[in-house]
């Protein structure tokens, strides 16, 4: 949805086409501030306890009554591991360090002009408490999981993918592309240091 206003002047604004940028921008007709209009950013924790996962159910649209992991949309002054664990504490009562958040996917969604990034974290007890936006928040093993009342028709596949690496024991970040006629997904295998320095060949003496 365009704005009709700049939010710098109150100016009324109007489509022009900016020869820098090649296509069409909203330009103030007051002070001539050009308008970009910018993704937002949505963050969610993956949030485990051995091998059950942290999720709550929505008490507010969209899917209202529906389960997914805790979640919500970045805010100024934050980093996407603070708004990640802000967003964990106040829909689940769990606490988490930021700095223990671990990068597991980003998902664009550019017909929306949204990017879903989420974390992964481990806590060592199963404490929850639904915040004022959630009904009900909990750990469920993969059994446990409400398969036919998750938020998004997505999510299954997310959700099955996530403890596949959870009983492997594998770490792996995913890079995704959602839109209306592709859904593209990529993998990397997070090693640590220790095992890629013994995957090395032997270098050769001189």
């Amino acid at each position: 949805m365009l704005d009709n206003f700049c939010p710098k002047c109150g100016s009324s604004l109007e489509v022009r086409r900016i020869a820098s940028d090649k296509q069409d921008r909203q330009v103030c007709t007051g002070c001539g501030e050009i308008q970009y209009r910018n993704p937002r950013i949505l963050v969610s924790g993956m949030v485990t306890c051995g091998n059950r996962l942290l999720l709550c159910r929505r008490a507010q649209n969209p899917a209202l009554g529906l389960w997914t992991p805790p979640a919500g949309f970045m805010e100024m002054g934050e980093t996407l591991e603070n708004a990640a664990a802000r967003e964990t504490q106040e829909e689940t009562g769990v606490v988490v360090d930021s700095e223990r958040m671990m990068l597991y996917s980003v998902t664009s969604f550019p017909t929306i002009g949204e990017v879903y990034i989420s974390f992964r974290a481990s806590v060592d007890n199963e404490s929850c408490a639904a915040g004022p936006e959630a009904f009900e928040a909990g750990y469920f093993s993969e059994p446990e999981i409400p398969w036919d009342r998750l938020a998004y028709p997505e999510m299954a596949g997310y959700l099955k993918g996530f403890f596949r690496e959870l009983y492997a024991g594998e770490d792996w970040i995913h890079l995704s592309l959602s839109n209306e006629s592709l859904r593209a997904r990529r993998g990397y295998r997070v090693v640590a240091m220790t095992d890629y320095a013994k995957s090395q060949p032997p270098r050769e003496s001189s």
